[in-house]
C-alpha cells in the first residue's frame, strides 16, 4: 500500500480576475491517484486592484482547502512565493502561475515523475501555448520559441545536466529550505539552481501540460523577454553559473545547441518565422544589457501580458497540441 501524499498548491496572482478561478479549478478538479490528496491551496493576491481576491474568497467559502493571502502592495513574486513556502504544510508543493491552466492529468503526471526521487527535488511541467497562435508572424515565433524550450528542458533535465526550470507549473518537495532572495526575477531558475547546489534532483514531466498566456504584440514580447534575460544575468552573477537555456548552451556547448535547433527546425511548421525569432531575441538581449547599466531598471515586479482571444476557454486537452 502506497503512503498517503498531501499536496499543497501555490498560486501567485496580480490582477488575474479573468483567469484566477480557472487556474484554481484546474488544480482542484484534477483526477489524482487514490493515495494523493490536496491539503491546502494557497493563493497570494499581490497588490491586486481588481476582483481577484473577491473571486478567490468565493471559492474558499465552498472549499476550506483554498486559502487567500492578500498583500496590499506588490513586493515581487519572490516575496509572494516565500509567503507560500512558509505556510505550505504537506509533502509536495505544486506551484502554478495565476494566468496558467493545469491541463487534465497534469498533476498525476508530476507525481508519477517524482515517484522514485528523494528530496530535495523539483519536477517541471510542459508549458503549451494557446492553439490560436500561428496565424501571424508573432504567433509562429512563439510556437518556435516554446518548442526550443521544450527540447532543451527535455534533453538537459533527462540527462541530469540542466539547472533551469520553467515556473509555469512546478512540483517541489517540502520543506523548501532556501527562501527566494529579494529581487529574484526568474523563480524557476532560482529553484533549479538552489536544488543543484544542494545535490537535489530536477526532472521534466512531458505529459504534465500547462496552458500558458503569451504576449500578443512585439512590444509585449520584448518586455517579457528582456526581463527574463535580466533575471538570468542576475542569477548567473549570484550563483556563478548560468541557467541552462539555449543561449548558455550556445556559448558553452554550441554543437548541442545547434543540434536542438535542427530538431526544432525539422518539426515546426513555421520555418519562415525563424528570422523574426532571431531578430526579436537579439533585440531583447540588447535591451536587457541596457537595463543592467547603472542605474539598473527595477524588473522585480512582473507585468501581465495580454492574452489571446479565446484563452482559456479553448485550452482543453484536445486543443493544446504543439
Amino acid at each position: 500500500m502506497q503512503a498517503s501524499i498531501a499536496l499543497v498548491g501555490g498560486i501567485v496572482a496580480y490582477n488575474e480576475e479573468k483567469t484566477i478561478v480557472a487556474s484554481v479549478r484546474s488544480l482542484l478538479d484534477q483526477e489524482l491517484p487514490s493515495h494523493v490528496h490536496w491539503a491546502q491551496i494557497w493563493i497570494v493576491a499581490s497588490g491586486c486592484t481588481d476582483r481577484t481576491g473577491e473571486f478567490v474568497r468565493a471559492i474558499a467559502e465552498s472549499d476550506p482547502r483554498v486559502r487567500l493571502i492578500e498583500q496590499a502592495e506588490r513586493q515581487g513574486k519572490a516575496d509572494a512565493l516565500n509567503a507560500i513556502f512558509a505556510r505550505a504544510d504537506g509533502d509536495l508543493l505544486v506551484l502554478l502561475n495565476g494566468d496558467s491552466i493545469a491541463q487534465p492529468g497534469a498533476i498525476r503526471a508530476l507525481v508519477e515523475a517524482a515517484r522514485d526521487l528523494g528530496p530535495p527535488f523539483a519536477v517541471m511541467g510542459r508549458p503549451v501555448v494557446p492553439p490560436t497562435l500561428g496565424k501571424n508572424a508573432l504567433g509562429g515565433v512563439l510556437q518556435i520559441l516554446w518548442s526550443v524550450h521544450e527540447v532543451i528542458h527535455r534533453e538537459t533535465l533527462t540527462a541530469g545536466s540542466g539547472n533551469h526550470l520553467s515556473d509555469e507549473l512546478l512540483l517541489v518537495s517540502l520543506p523548501f529550505s532556501e527562501p527566494l532572495p529579494d529581487g529574484t526575477i526568474n523563480d524557476g531558475a532560482f529553484i533549479g539552481s538552489s536544488l543543484r547546489r544542494r545535490n537535489g534532483c530536477l526532472r521534466y514531466a512531458q505529459n504534465a501540460r500547462v496552458g500558458i498566456q503569451v504576449p500578443t504584440t512585439a512590444e509585449g514580447y520584448l518586455t517579457q523577454r528582456r526581463r527574463i534575460y535580466v533575471g538570468h544575468a542576475r542569477q548567473t552573477r549570484a550563483n556563478g553559473g548560468a541557467p541552462t537555456t539555449l543561449l548558455s548552451l550556445a556559448v558553452r556547448q554550441p554543437g548541442r545547441a545547434w543540434s536542438a535547433m535542427r530538431r526544432c527546425w525539422s518539426t515546426t511548421p513555421h520555418r519562415d518565422r525563424w528570422a523574426v525569432l532571431v531578430l526579436l531575441e537579439s533585440l531583447a538581449i540588447v535591451l536587457a544589457m541596457w537595463d543592467e547599466l547603472p542605474p539598473r531598471r527595477d524588473q522585480t515586479r512582473w507585468r501581465r501580458v495580454r492574452h489571446p482571444t479565446g484563452w482559456p476557454l479553448d485550452s482543453e486537452t484536445e486543443s493544446v497540441r504543439t
